[in-house]
């Protein structure tokens, strides 16, 4: 909401100072409006069509599909599926459980899935070595194998998080201006004397206000879809997610180490171990 409101400070701000400039003498109010005929006049023309509506809705569609095969294809797809072979390759693994060799191991893994080096790089620096000689984590590794630290490695997700809403604001967007073009030509048609002229003027605004709503409809449709596409691909990439963390817990359980307390034993029935931070 801040940000929004410094937006639509600056944007009066700018216009206050451009309608002084103009009434200020250095430049002449009909050089300007000389400037800007030219573009409103296109703007005009070019939304009072309804072939413009379909059009757009057209292009909103294809740059819609596009996006998602984009984020599908190179972004999401991808990590998931090295997640995948992540979770794959720890879970093929036969050492013993909390031992030198399951860090070896998972060393040499995430040196092929750079997407996992620095959540691996802070989780293996909690690690612990027991008494027992045993490595043990203090920590569950849903701590820091999530999506927050995939996007920290790299995989960018807010743009394609917001799609839905974008296209629902790209689709109204485009609606108004198309109802201001139609509004424009409509109270032109309607200051004629003649009734018949601004009869035909206000049934052709209607006609005209139909297809700009098509804009919002597909707008709107297009983000039900994006919805739905994106849980879809969220849905397995935490799926993948779930696999690693699974398997990490598995060769390195959590405080496997430690002594656990009998319920209602008394404080110094619980034995102490010894922790040492692994190097």
């Amino acid at each position: 909401m801040k940000r929004y409101a410094t937006i639509g400070v600056i944007v009066l701000i700018i216009a206050v100072g451009m309608r002084a400039v103009a009434g200020s003498g250095f430049v002449s109010g009909e050089g300007v409006k000389g400037f800007f005929i030219p573009f409103v006049e296109l703007y005009l023309n070019t939304f009072n069509s309804p072939t413009t509506a379909i059009v757009l809705c057209f292009a909103m569609a294809v740059v819609a599909l596009l996006l998602l095969f984009y984020y599908a294809s190179f972004k999401i797809g991808p990590v998931t599926r090295r997640l995948r072979h992540f979770a794959a390759s720890l879970n093929s693994a036969d050492e013993q459980p909390g031992s030198e060799a399951v860090l070896h191991l998972i060393d040499g893994a995430v040196e092929q899935n750079r997407f996992l080096a620095r959540p691996w790089e802070l989780y293996r620096a909690t690690l612990e070595t027991a008494e027992n000689g045993r490595i043990v984590a203090p920590f569950s590794p849903g701590r820091y194998f999530d999506v927050k630290a995939l996007q920290f490695s790299g995989l960018r997700l807010r743009m394609f998080l917001g799609l839905p809403n974008d296209f629902v604001g790209i689709g109204l967007v485009f609606t108004f201006l198309g109802l201001v073009a139609g509004l424009y030509f409509a109270s032109q048609s309607m200051m004629s004397a003649d009734l018949n002229a601004a009869r035909e003027a206000l049934v052709l605004l209607l006609h005209a206000a139909t297809f700009k709503f098509l804009t919002s409809i597909t707008g709107i449709g297009l983000s039900l879809l994006l919805s739905w596409a994106q849980r879809g691909l969220m849905d397995r990439l935490q799926d993948a997610l779930s696999d690693v963390q699974f398997e990490v817990e598995r060769l390195l359980p959590v405080n496997a180490g430690h002594a656990v307390p009998r319920v209602g034993a008394p404080p110094r029935e619980v034995e102490k171990v010894t922790l040492r931070s692994v190097p």
